[in-house]
């Protein structure tokens, strides 16, 4: 055989690799993986039983504020502020089911602060505060988050000292989260592989009554759900689930002997 034969044939089989691997590439794609989850974070809870609080941070944005809810007739104020001196601005808006739009306010000056809503606008429904990382000059953003505090008119349990829900990303790629009012506490960690991710809860009955059960569950935004029950006495159950997606509901749910079973639950958002 020739040299030009020889090297005729390596030049051949050096392109059915390429094509190979080229054919390989597209029929196995890289998973994606999902943006950081650092600097995320919602978190409300009745401190008396006529006030509770929030707050939520992204990446750049920060909300905190208070509320007052006299048998479930509600007002609140919160103070806004961007954290951080980049090309990005802040805005938060308070909404409440009833009345809408209670106020808002877009901030593009780093470390600066300013106070939206007031306590002399009242409505009954639940509370929405929308936080919301934006391109300057815009109506669109590139971060969003939501606290969400149900109406508590139809539920005077939720009026409870140290009811409510909170979540937050403990580094880049881990949450933990908690959801708790009278009797159950929902509690668990998670963390995301790509663009799945996992939690692993634990519910509590957080009473030495032998009767009612407290329950808990966790569910993704399109598929996978997982649950566990507690009957004892200060009883508690794990529970875990590996192939969640999208955000991830987490609710505690308490159902007495006699009476209705009350719910509260709360969503760890997928980052963007």
């Amino acid at each position: 055989m020739s040299v030009s034969s020889v090297s005729l044939g390596r030049r051949c089989a050096a392109v059915l690799l390429t094509v190979a691997a080229a054919v390989l590439l597209v029929a196995a794609p890289a998973q994606a993986a999902l943006p950081s989850g650092s600097g995320w974070s919602t978190a409300w809870r009745y401190y008396a039983a006529n006030s509770f609080e929030f707050s939520a941070t992204l990446p750049g944005v920060a909300v905190s504020g208070y509320g007052t809810d006299v048998g479930g007739t509600r007002a609140v104020i919160a103070t806004v502020t961007d954290t951080a001196k980049d090309n990005r601005c802040a805005r938060v808006e308070l909404w409440g089911v009833g009345p809408g739009f209670l106020d808002g306010t877009t901030i593009c000056v780093g470390g600066v602060s300013t106070t939206i809503g007031n306590l002399s606008t009242t409505f009954d429904g639940a509370l929405y505060v929308n936080v919301y990382r934006m391109f300057p000059f815009t109506e669109d953003h590139d971060k969003y988050t939501s606290v969400y505090v149900p109406s508590s008119k139809d539920d005077a349990g939720l009026r409870t000292l140290n009811t409510g829900a909170k979540w937050s990303y403990t580094s880049g790629t881990a949450f933990s989260y908690e959801v708790r009012r009278s009797s159950v506490i929902v509690s668990g960690y998670g963390q995301h592989t790509g663009n799945e991710r996992s939690a692993w809860s634990t519910v509590q009955k957080t009473t030495s009554s032998l009767f009612g059960c407290s329950s808990g569950k966790t569910t993704g935004n399109v598929s996978g759900t997982v649950s566990g029950t507690t009957c004892a006495a200060n009883g508690f159950a794990t529970f875990h689930h590996a192939g969640l997606d999208g955000y991830i509901t987490v609710q505690a749910c308490y159902t007495p002997l006699v009476g209705s079973k009350r719910c509260l639950a709360t969503s760890v958002s997928e980052p963007s």
